[in-house]
């Protein structure tokens, strides 16, 4: 299963096999969102569409290469190898299919491939859009956590970020309890927690800058 649904569902989800935990597991985690992170929001204004579309694109054109240097940088050669592999691979067999019946490809496969990936980043930059400048390292402030929303029903939980990096292994079902657990710990390191809304919501409102909408669900 662990190499079925990489290699198999993947694709029809827009992510080339390997690609997901190379980047997730071997650098996202690892570097917390701080400056050799590949996806780190740090350097952006992260209120402006010119400065996420300049990350999008760059993560379209540029992701790939940027993590396998990474991961060359910090001795991950099998990660690297399963990486190179998998985008290998999804560049040959998009290829082939676009020769076959270019427009099946392009709705079955490009386009997911784009939306998807847009998706990503735009919940990565909401997930990672307040950061306390003194304690960027911080995982109580470096991330935020959604409560109360009907996203964490159908997205396994995904709404609770903080706890997501402060242990990465926990299972899906144990983070409602770990944020009820330590919630005083929330408020000890001034956490931002939101309630009835999504990373994709979150990441709209910066967009319109519309930070009296975000206080009104804080």
């Amino acid at each position: 299963m662990n190499k079925f649904v990489p290699w198999v569902i993947g694709p029809f989800m827009g992510q080339s096999p390997e690609s997901y935990f190379s980047h997730h597991v071997g650098m996202h985690h690892p570097e917390n969102n701080l400056r050799e992170d590949g996806s780190s929001t740090m350097a952006y204004q992260r209120d402006e569409l010119l400065h996420f579309l300049h990350y999008f694109f760059h993560f379209m054109l540029l992701g790939v290469t940027d993590l396998n240097a990474y991961l060359l940088r910090k001795n991950k050669t099998t990660i690297s190898t399963h990486l190179l592999r998998g985008e290998r691979w999804s560049y040959v067999f998009l290829a082939t299919l676009s020769y076959l019946n270019f427009r099946a490809t392009l709705w079955v496969f490009l386009l997911p491939y784009v939306i998807i990936r847009f998706g990503m980043m735009s919940g990565n930059w909401a997930q990672h859009a307040f950061i306390n400048a003194d304690t960027p390292h911080n995982s109580y402030t470096n991330s935020i956590t959604c409560v109360n929303a009907i996203y964490n029903k159908l997205c396994f939980n995904d709404g609770y970020h903080i706890g997501h990096h402060l242990m990465p292994s926990m299972h899906w079902t144990e983070m409602p309890d770990e944020f009820i657990r330590n919630k005083a710990k929330y408020i000890e390191n001034d956490a931002i927690v939101f309630e009835q809304l999504d990373f994709f919501i979150i990441w709209f409102f910066l967009m319109c800058k519309r930070y009296d909408w975000l206080a009104h669900y804080y």
